[in-house]
């Protein structure tokens, strides 16, 4: 495994860089499979505080800093900052496992996650995956030592839970073998998982989910991905707006003008689309505190994936995108390959000049609008998408 100092390598950075900034109060605010795609630090809620810490860690990876260089800049950002209040601030002791936790963490789940796009390029020829507890852990965790050595196919379920890291500063790693590999430790074949499929004995809270599956998904037979024309996605987050004490419903916008016609024609809603964001395409970046999030908008390709009925709204799309009422992030999670994928959920509530209600709702991913809904008439649709971690709610 990697110690610090060590050389990043390509996939190791891109998994950290892929990374979208998120606010969080506590560590219990995004759990799981959802850290793959958030960059995070407890109590980092301020603008600037925790884009300042991702530079340091991305510091940390791309040249190799050390752990009481990253304690160096750590102290720096928070007297800058005036950042108080943080878990650990009251001791010295406090100060160093936090810092500790804060970087080995990142530095570990990065570098896991990038030996696991590696090792699944090379299955072919390598598809054994050893399991191996490092000898420098002081105080060895019974379950992770009882699995050193252990060999399984890289495609055993075994490893959708205990592939490493499995608990905070947990230091094993896995390394891949071929067949003569076994041959030279006179195996026939790989051993017998030591737990159940789906037991989650041994791992810690919080760490029951595989990094690199989370960051890259699970790859499947080209069968298999036929089959899945729909694929099913598990939510990560189930809190939603009464759960988070808000507001039982959403504020109401005026709309100027009255609702537009549908509007059967593909060419017809592009160009409607193109008057609406004025270009053939803009990139609108949403700004929540830390999180930022820029968001292609493609007049080509929104209109031809738009309904004819949906297009009567094309009118309200800046208004939703400059100015929302609440903005989410859901985490999913892919059945089929164990990809865990970021959704941004914008949602506003309009009144038209006609006096016609339109509940807006607009989804994106990948930096990209996957989709949108509108409902006339039913300003209780809304609250379907105010399920997750709000990131944003607008001040009456």
């Amino acid at each position: 495994m990697a110690e610090y100092g060590s050389r990043p390598f390509a996939e190791q950075l891109s998994f950290f860089r892929d990374k979208i900034n998120l606010p969080t109060r506590t560590f219990r605010d995004v759990q799981g499979a959802a850290n793959a795609r958030a960059f995070l630090v407890a109590g980092a809620m301020r603008d600037g505080l925790l884009s300042d810490f991702r530079q340091v860690i991305d510091k940390a990876i791309e040249k190799g800093t050390t752990l009481d260089e990253f304690r160096k800049d750590f102290d720096d950002i928070v007297e800058r900052r005036g950042w108080t209040g943080w878990t650990g601030e009251r001791s010295d002791a406090g100060r160093a496992w936090r810092t500790r936790t804060i970087y080995q963490t990142n530095l570990r789940t990065s570098y896991h996650a990038g030996r696991y796009k590696q090792m699944k390029a090379t299955a072919q020829a390598r598809p054994f995956w050893r399991y191996r507890h490092s000898i420098a852990v002081e105080n060895p965790r019974v379950d992770h030592k009882s699995w050193d050595g252990l060999i399984l196919r890289h495609d055993d379920p075994w490893w959708e839970i205990h592939y490493p890291p499995n608990g905070w500063g947990c230091q094993c790693f896995v390394e891949s073998l071929a067949q003569r590999d076994l041959d030279r430790l006179n195996k026939a074949g790989p051993d017998e998982p030591p737990t159940e499929p789906g037991s989650t004995e041994g791992v810690g809270e919080g760490w029951r989910y595989n990094v690199g599956e989370a960051a890259w998904g699970r790859p499947i037979s080209q069968r298999a991905a036929e089959k899945a024309v729909e694929r099913s996605w598990e939510p990560l987050i189930s809190d939603d707006w009464r759960d988070l004490g808000l507001p039982e419903s959403l504020p109401v916008d005026r709309l100027a003008g009255a609702t537009g016609r549908a509007l059967p024609d593909s060419a017809a809603r592009i160009e409607a689309i193109r008057e609406a964001i004025g270009a053939d395409e803009r990139v609108y970046t949403l700004e929540a505190g830390p999180f930022r999030y820029p968001l292609l908008v493609n007049a080509q390709t929104l209109g031809e994936r738009m309904s004819a009925e949906d297009a009567r709204h094309i009118a309200a799309l800046p208004a939703l995108l400059e100015a929302p009422a609440e903005v989410w992030a859901q985490f999913e999670k892919s059945s089929d390959t164990g990809l865990v994928a970021l959704r941004v959920r914008l949602l506003k509530l309009l009144e038209s000049s006609d006096g016609r209600s339109v509940s807006m709702t607009l989804e994106a991913s990948g930096g990209q609008l996957v989709g949108w809904a509108f409902s006339v008439d039913a300003p209780e649709a809304a609250q379907a998408g105010r399920v997750g971690r709000n990131l944003y709610q607008r001040q009456e």
